[in-house]
């Protein structure tokens, strides 16, 4: 799918990150608590992409800026997941791509303009799940559920290279191919603590029961340089994870955001959230 020639809505502003994401009829409920959690912390500078009908009808009748761009098949959605965010990076805005299972807690937004961030020219989320062999070389990988680039970065060789993998692996998701990426320019990551806190080990060995890999969870920002072509070096941020946490969190965490993820069930993905604590169930 080309998006080239997109239009986007005036009502979109310059002045804060454009969250956006994408839909299908079968994701409304998740989005109306994702939605819903936005409008707890302030946000309105939001952008859907709507893949039916249906969907975008309802969005018009909720005043919400968005488009319908049809697609069905998994590999289309996932491409057009980071096609949808280059297109709005390439007309001057920053761009904040959340995944609706992603649920704010607080307002994320101040954390990308802080004084330790405003050198970041990505900022991407952890995850721990895929692709595994990057997680067992390097004790994470990045997530693309949730993830900000910044307007002033010189990014488009970044992003022709990675819909570049997509394409020519389509059996790769969006973050396998971002995944693939980097490791193809190999980074040296600045981490200021390779361990996760006791409280998050025992946590992750009871509810993922994946400690057969060493995981890096740092309390601080982990960083890194890399060098994609001549005219593309961005600097790589990467959120703490007690902030910005994937799967469920301890009640006793203050985070910013869950990313709830659990593969693609809708109904499972609801039971988990309406289960976590912190709350992160926002509608009746």
């Amino acid at each position: 799918m080309t998006l080239s020639n997109i239009q986007f809505p005036t009502s979109l502003r310059h002045d804060s990150p454009v969250i956006t994401t994408v839909v299908t009829k079968s994701f409304l409920p998740l989005y109306e608590n994702w939605k819903a959690a936005l409008d707890r912390v302030g946000i309105d500078n939001i952008f859907v992409v709507a893949l039916d009908p249906e969907t975008s009808e309802h969005l018009r009748d909720t005043n919400v800026s968005s488009i319908l761009l049809p697609v069905t098949e998994r590999t289309e959605v996932l491409q057009l997941k980071t096609q949808i965010v280059f297109e709005l990076h390439k007309n001057r805005f920053d761009v904040l791509f959340s995944d609706v299972d992603a649920i704010w807690r607080k307002d994320c937004r101040e954390i990308f303009y802080s004084d330790k961030t405003k050198t970041y020219d990505l900022i991407f989320s952890q995850a721990f799940g895929l692709p595994k062999s990057i997680v067992k070389l390097q004790g994470f990988s990045l997530c693309t559920g949730f993830y900000f680039i910044r307007k002033e970065s010189a990014l488009s060789d970044f992003f022709h290279e990675w819909l570049a993998i997509q394409h020519a692996h389509p059996e790769f998701c969006d973050q396998l191919s971002l995944n693939a990426l980097i490791v193809q320019h190999p980074p040296k990551w600045n981490i200021k603590a390779e361990q996760l806190l006791t409280s998050e080990q025992a946590f992750y060995n009871e509810n993922k029961k994946r400690d057969e890999f060493r995981y890096v969870s740092s309390p601080d920002f982990i960083d890194t340089k890399i060098n994609i072509s001549k005219n593309c070096s961005p600097t790589l941020g990467v959120l703490p994870f007690s902030d910005f946490r994937r799967g469920q969190s301890p009640a006793t965490d203050d985070p910013y955001m869950v990313h709830i993820g659990s593969g693609g069930n809708v109904g499972e993905k609801i039971d988990e959230i309406k289960r976590n604590r912190p709350p992160l169930w926002f509608i009746s």
